[in-house]
């Protein structure tokens, strides 16, 4: 698993090498309650889905 820093409070996983999980990648976003989808909050992290 690969973690980037996104703007703001959102960051990327992504899959990258896993012989039982194929390749996926989410954006997800950490904030002051926990952590959430970027979909949740209404946005799309700058990536088309």
């Amino acid at each position: 698993v690969a973690l980037r820093e996104g703007s703001g409070e959102e960051r990327f996983c992504e899959v990258v090498n896993s012989g039982c999980v194929v390749k996926a990648e989410a954006y997800f976003r950490i904030f002051g309650g926990g952590v959430t989808d970027v979909e949740d909050c209404g946005t799309q992290g700058g990536k088309d889905n």
